[in-house]
């Protein structure tokens, strides 16, 4: 029997260096008023929003600001998000920084329409309704959330974080601009891009992989692993920026298409309960996870290893190994720690993570099976 695939990405994905300068005309084509949301403060420190705000006035767009997105983006965010759109009536919702404020964009942009509120479809009530164009603009080369149906909250009551989905969430527009990134900070070019790395890995391992979807992460590991050591320590390198954010892009079609693994499993637990970087915690967790993988995805690490230029002359199970190794030495360089014992990690807490991350979509898509006592033995590794 033939297997079927089906791959469904963003309507229209707009790639280049100054692409941004497009965002007034290409919203005005979607609606009349918008809502832009961001983050804190850091696109007004590096002069983005300004720009932002330059293109909309030129192109005569009228628009409101809600900029209280947080790293970590809590379910009020949404719900604050919402009341905005329907008390201004805004008919497009343009979400514009790192992946926290594209979650809460495009929830926001997807949950318009829908009769029940954020919490509901955070406990599990399917998203049934089509919301209003959202447009995607990535400022960090890393999440991939620009081109994915899934939205990552955390409901800090109860200390859970996790996805809502709904293809509704696939933005209408997709800009990626990578002079909007040479201003990122050394630290979270490192963190953004370790989390595209390990999606770009785990992407390409997954037991849901297929031909189109290996082409895009193999192709994104190679472009992210052979440029953010130059990211990380050559802020203004646009060559090595525009690399970072094709690479990020295609992993990120890439992985929405068939889903991640065990890192990423483990890993949102582990953020909602110490209140670290995502990125941070996937890059510390990357090598336990692919040795723990090697039994069955040992040939396909070989295939990273040969992408990246770190192994040759020698067989798949000792580039395997390499490229482990390889991976170490760059957490080394990014500053990384090697055990989540440094990032907050206690030996009580590790039951409760298991139990957290045994549920996760994307433990299940993980190449080799991962159960309850394998959790907490790959916890127990980073003490």
């Amino acid at each position: 029997m033939s297997i079927i695939y089906s791959f469904t990405t963003a309507a229209e994905l707009i790639y280049g260096r100054g692409c941004v300068e497009r965002l007034g005309e290409e919203v005005k084509k979607l609606g009349d008023k918008i809502l832009l949301i961001t983050g804190h403060s850091s696109l007004k420190k590096a002069g983005i929003l300004s720009t932002i705000e330059k293109i909309f006035a030129k192109a005569g767009v009228e628009y409101v600001i809600y900029n209280r997105v947080s790293p970590e983006p809590e379910l009020e965010l949404v719900a604050e998000a919402l009341q905005i759109i329907q008390r201004e009536k805004c008919e497009v919702v343009v979400g514009i920084g790192g992946g926290s404020a594209l979650d809460v964009a495009k929830a926001a942009a997807g949950l318009t329409n829908s009769p029940h509120s954020v919490y509901e479809h955070f406990k599990g009530k399917r998203v049934d309704t089509t919301g209003i164009p959202f447009v995607a603009i990535p400022t960090t080369a890393g999440t991939g959330a620009e081109v994915t149906p899934n939205s990552v909250l955390s409901d800090k009551e109860h200390q859970v974080k996790k996805s809502i989905r709904s293809p509704s969430f696939l933005a209408d527009k997709v800009l990626v601009d990578p002079e909007l990134m040479v201003s990122l900070p050394a630290k979270v070019t490192a963190y953004s891009g370790m989390d595209a790395f390990v999606q770009g890995i785990e992407a390409f391992t997954s037991k849901n992989a297929n031909f189109l979807t290996d082409a895009l992460s193999l192709k994104g590991v190679e472009l992210v692993g052979r440029h953010i050591r130059r990211a990380y320590e050559q802020g203004d390198d646009i060559e090595a920026r525009e690399a970072m954010a094709y690479g990020s892009l295609i992993i990120g079609v890439a992985f929405s298409n068939c889903r991640l693994g065990a890192v990423h499993g483990m890993a949102h637990p582990v953020g909602a309960l110490y209140g670290v970087s995502h990125g941070l915690v996937c890059g510390t967790l990357l090598p336990t996870v692919m040795r723990y993988n090697l039994p069955v995805a040992g040939k396909k690490y070989a295939q990273i290893a040969t992408a990246l230029g770190i192994s040759s002359d020698c067989s798949p199970a000792e580039a395997a190994e390499d490229l482990i190794k390889h991976i170490e030495e760059l957490l080394k360089v990014l500053e990384i720690p090697a055990k989540l014992n440094k990032i907050g990690l206690r030996e009580e807490d590790i039951p409760e993570l298991a139990r957290m991350s045994l549920p996760s979509g994307s433990l299940k898509a993980n190449p080799r099976p991962v159960s309850y006592e394998d959790l907490v033995e790959l916890f127990k590794q980073h003490l």
